[in-house]
């Protein structure tokens, strides 16, 4: 039986990025491991409006200071995880309450972690509005999904309620940040913890069991 690992994170959320890139080198780690891995929402930035928001300014009033030292750090802290950050190339901080609507409509597996991993590069390596229709059913067609499908349904506003009290609730759950994981449904790490404590974690899941 596949070991269940829900990760609760944004898709806007440098530290999600690396998150998800140690989780898979954690269980590349664990060959004989099989897993059922899923993405569940979460929204750092609920409030933003549709259209987004300018990056700079946004990042300005939330932090103060000098955002290139802050930019600065995540960018070592994306070393460390084979990632390297493009913060020049974004300029807009868009809602991704869409986005997450369209992770949830892939099949899990394959293609849902396909498509996590595509919004991620698309987000912080090209810099792309991963809050844009057209953009999503672009990345979508490239995990798998049907492009004009996944454009309908984003006019429709399929399941975006659902989506966005899902998000609520996982915030009023009691999960402050993200990312978050959940291991064997009852084990969490909290934040993007190194690939070798999420090993330690699992194997003490896999003993208990």
């Amino acid at each position: 039986m596949p070991l269940p690992i829900t990760v609760v994170s944004d898709i806007v959320c440098p530290w999600c990025f690396i998150g998800h890139r140690r989780l898979a080198d954690a269980l590349m780690r664990l060959t004989d491991l099989e897993t059922a891995v899923d993405w569940r929402p979460y929204q750092l930035h609920p409030y933003i409006p549709r259209e987004g928001v300018s990056f700079d300014e946004h990042y300005q009033r939330k932090f103060g200071g000098n955002i290139d030292a802050l930019r600065d750090r995540m960018q070592q802290a994306g070393q460390s995880a084979g990632i390297d950050f493009h913060f020049d190339l974004i300029e807009r901080v868009p809602n991704t309450l869409a986005a997450h609507t369209v992770i949830d409509w892939a099949p899990p597996g394959e293609t849902r972690n396909a498509l996590v991993e595509r919004l991620f590069e698309a987000y912080f390596l090209e810099g792309k509005d991963v809050g844009d229709s057209e953009v999503l059913a672009g990345l979508a067609s490239d995990a798998g999904l049907g492009r004009s499908d996944v454009v309908e349904r984003l006019a429709r506003d399929d399941d975006r309620e659902r989506i966005a009290a899902e998000a609520d609730a996982n915030r009023r759950g009691g999960i402050t940040g993200v990312p978050f994981f959940l291991v064997g449904d009852r084990y969490p790490i909290v934040g993007a913890q190194s690939p070798e404590t999420m090993v330690q974690v699992i194997e003490r899941v896999l003993s208990a069991r």
